[in-house]
């Protein structure tokens, strides 16, 4: 009546029990492949029915052998029936609980009537056993089975013509009717009850459902934003990385290789080049790529006509980036043999300011490859990269203007130095005790030596030989030569090292000399422009102004025609 009119649910693990509870549970334990809760629970309740009848059986056997002393006729009838219940208790753990529970009740049933036939009181009996068949039909069978019974009772009560039957048959009736009421209103409550728990159950499937598709868009979402994370990290590495690199390097093609590869490396890009403008400005130049194509178009000398066609070419003939994401619908893309894979292009012009040094060349094999970031860290590393070319630029102009203010300084200290030397003096030689005066300039092989690389020069050979320069602020501007007068005498080093001590303090009273002489010379100059200018000062005419300036500059100039005119306004003819 139950099981046969319930939606099947799905049964839960019980909970394990201990001591007595424990030991009937095991022993009324439903077969395993029966899976519904409310079959389970059928099935456990006619093993446990037929487990206490077959218990009180026993007991009822026992006891009226021992009070009567012998085996009675009863006695074998009950014995029958414990074995039919034991093939109940067989049944209801088996596959087919449902067989044993319809024995069960009508066992219940067919009992009492055999009673009422047997000539016992049969009102009795089939109200003991009847209305409690009844009760378990409505329990454990169908609607349809306890209905049956019912019927079979009613007509039992009839052929039997039990006394007074009018209120058994009532009794009958009504509860039967009021079980089958009951029954039908249980089964409805529980089946509106389980569709209610069926519908809660297909919301809360949908609702995992749901939510398990919406972990897994959050799981992609958060692996999309992972692998963002991680390009952009990447991109900012490259960043640094070429910041790093370009911080170290001074010479452009030691650094445009390097940052071909590092942006290749770290982005991920098909084909990195770099252009530079040349000398005109008229063709951009490649000067470092990283992909076999482009090593190719190096070794060819590969360039580009400013104005002509080619993404690169409009980048440096605008000063801004021209970005194709798919090359096939760019109209200033041009197809190069030596790069069959482009799918997307793009290309930054190198320029600090309006000043253009070229541009950098980006390509890849995937249509779209370029996103926001990809073209703002694109930006970035092309202004570093720029920047880096300016300085390099910046820095070899400076090392030339720096080189030349050298070379200048050096010819204007060496011409100086070369006035401050009293005429016709060379130098002075000492051997054996005499002092001479340089006719001529020592022309000696340790002297070019020295004056070739301007280190001290010691040689062993022969006689021992050493030519030690003077310099002044690292000009050489004479030289101590000293050689050995018998070969067994050698310079040690502790030779060289007070020979090149002296040579430093020679350089260094020159150099004061000089400072010296010069102070002198400007002192006596002022002095002489003093006088001059008291001397016409004194004068008061035009005349006499003339006239001594031209008297005073002819005396501070010995040997010279000085002319002292004032320019006269031509008359017109």
């Amino acid at each position: 009546m139950t099981n046969a009119n319930h939606p099947e649910t799905n049964d839960r693990t019980p909970k394990p029990r201990s001591g007595l509870a424990g030991f009937w549970n095991r022993i009324t334990q439903p077969h395993p492949s029966i899976k519904t809760v409310v079959s389970r629970r059928l099935a456990q309740l006619t093993a446990s029915l037929a487990l206490g009848l077959i218990v009180l059986l026993i007991i009822g056997m026992v006891s009226s052998s021992l009070r009567s002393g012998r085996v009675a006729t009863a006695v074998f009838i009950e014995i029958a029936m414990i074995v039919v219940f034991f093939m109940i208790y067989a049944l209801a753990r088996s596959r087919r609980p449902q067989i044993g529970a319809t024995l069960l009740v009508w066992l219940f049933a067919v009992s009492g009537i055999l009673f009422a036939a047997s000539g016992s009181d049969p009102r009795t009996a089939l109200m003991i056993t009847l209305i409690p068949s009844l009760i378990l039909g409505s329990i454990l069978l169908p609607v349809w089975e306890n209905a049956l019974l019912l019927v079979a009772g009613l007509l039992t009560t009839a052929i039997l013509r039990v006394p007074d039957m009018g209120p058994l048959l009532g009794t009958l009736v009504t509860t039967g009717i009021l079980l089958g009421i009951s029954v039908l209103f249980r089964n409805r409550i529980e089946t509106e009850r389980l569709g209610e728990v069926n519908r809660i159950n297909q919301e809360l499937i949908q609702a995992q459902a749901s939510l398990e598709e919406r972990v897994e868009e959050r799981t992609a979402e958060l692996a999309e934003a992972s692998a963002r994370a991680q390009k952009r990290a990447d991109q900012l590495k490259a960043i640094s990385d070429v910041g790093q690199q370009i911080s170290q390097l001074q010479d452009i093609d030691s650094l445009l290789p390097i940052v071909t590869g590092l942006i290749s490396e770290k982005l991920g890009y098909y084909h990195v080049g770099v252009f530079l403008l040349d000398s005109k400005k008229e063709v951009a130049v490649l000067r470092a790529a990283n992909s076999d194509g482009g090593l190719k178009m190096l070794a060819r000398g590969h360039q580009l006509k400013i104005g002509g066609v080619g993404i690169v070419s409009y980048a440096v003939t605008m000063n801004r980036p021209r970005i194709a994401l798919d090359v096939a619908e760019d109209v200033y893309f041009a197809v190069n043999p030596s790069l069959p894979n482009t799918r997307s292009e793009m290309a930054l012009p190198l320029a600090v300011g309006e000043r253009i040094f070229g541009a950098l060349d980006v390509q890849s094999t995937e249509p779209n490859a370029f996103s926001d970031e990809d073209i703002e860290v694109m930006r970035t590393l092309a202004d570093q990269v720029a920047l880096a070319i300016d300085n390099v630029n910046l820095l070899g102009e400076t090392q030339r203007a720096l080189a030349d203010a050298q070379n200048l300084y050096r010819e204007y200290f060496v011409t100086r130095w070369g006035e401050a030397g009293e005429e016709g003096l060379l130098g002075y030689r000492h051997n054996a005790a005499h002092i001479d005066r340089l006719q001529e300039p020592v022309r000696r092989p340790e002297v070019q030596a020295m004056l070739e690389s301007g280190q001290s020069v010691v040689e062993a050979k022969g006689l021992a030989t050493a030519a030690i320069p003077i310099k002044a602020r690292d000009e050489v501007i004479g030289v101590l030569n000293i050689r050995a007068n018998r070969p067994q005498r050698a310079f040690s080093d502790e030779d060289v090292t007070f020979m090149q001590a002296i040579a430093e303090r020679v350089s260094l009273s020159l150099e004061n000399a000089r400072l010296f002489s010069a102070a002198q010379k400007r002192a006596a100059k002022e002095r002489t422009i003093g006088n001059i200018a008291a001397r016409i000062g004194e004068s008061a005419s035009i005349d006499g102004i003339l006239k001594v300036a031209a008297e005073e500059i002819g005396r501070a100039l010995p040997g010279s025609e000085v002319v002292v005119q004032i320019q006269q306004k031509e008359q017109p003819k």
